[in-house]
């Protein structure tokens, strides 16, 4: 199966409407993915994106349970 692939916006739709400053910067720390580009374009694997989310959540979560 080929992956999904979305566009910035939908990006920043999902992660709760985030400024693409911060996208980016959550890129160049690599708590994201980068994206994949097709010419001058980029788009994002939705399911990279999705795995990166439960990650982060994750940690979240473990941060809870240990304070």
């Amino acid at each position: 199966m080929e992956p999904v692939l979305i566009s910035i916006r939908d990006v920043q739709a999902i992660l709760g409407g985030i400024s693409r400053t911060t996208l980016y910067r959550r890129i160049n720390d690599q708590t994201l993915p980068g994206p994949v580009k097709i010419g001058h374009r980029s788009f994002w694997e939705r399911e990279a994106i999705l795995k990166a989310v439960s990650k982060i959540l994750g940690k979240a979560e473990a941060e809870k349970v240990n304070d």
